[in-house]
């Protein structure tokens, strides 16, 4: 069970707060947005490699947060050297020691999809110079294509409902 969230109050007076203990009350009790209550079919981190995903899988190992069920790394297939590296480090070093999958889900490679004129692509934050001479950054939708798309697939495959099926009522997952 996760450490209840102090309230205001006891987050700025030291002697108000309290241990969480297995009895009290989490956000398994407290309704999801779909109005369902109890607990997530699944737990799962969306793990971008970065400090707040590999912070938050560090806290779930060791126990300091609920333990998770899989975490999934979407590959854009041309991610940094050292993401790979560090991912490579966190799941022999941390997952795998806590019992915590890591899944590896990708929907293609970025660089190659855009240099491909007969791929529809999803276009990436790119640095540009816009018509006044200033720096810019380009719109971008790879996010949801690279990222989100492959990881919403993976979970619902997980869960047992592939797209199109439509997931009951009752199933969630706490991400």
């Amino acid at each position: 069970m996760p450490p209840s969230i102090p309230d205001t109050a006891q987050r700025h007076n030291p002697a108000k707060r309290s241990r969480a203990t297995a009895s009290e009350p989490n956000s398994a009790s407290r309704p999801s947005r779909s109005g369902t209550t109890g607990s997530p079919t699944l737990r799962v981190l969306s793990l971008g490699a970065g400090v707040q995903s590999s912070s938050l899988l560090i806290l779930a190992a060791e126990g300091r947060l609920p333990k998770l069920d899989f975490a999934v790394f979407a590959d854009t297939g041309w991610e940094p050297r050292a993401v790979y590296d560090h991912l490579d480090r966190i799941e022999r070093e941390i997952a795998r020691p806590a019992g915590i999958p890591i899944l590896r889900v990708s929907s293609g490679n970025i660089r190659n999809d855009a240099l491909d004129p007969n791929h529809r692509f999803a276009s990436m934050p790119l640095h540009i110079l816009n018509p006044d001479g200033g720096a810019g950054m380009s719109r971008r939708q790879c996010t949801g294509e690279y990222k989100v798309k492959p990881i919403k697939k993976q979970i619902r495959a997980l869960l047992g409902y592939p797209y199109p099926k439509w997931i009951p009522k009752g199933v969630f997952v706490e991400q």
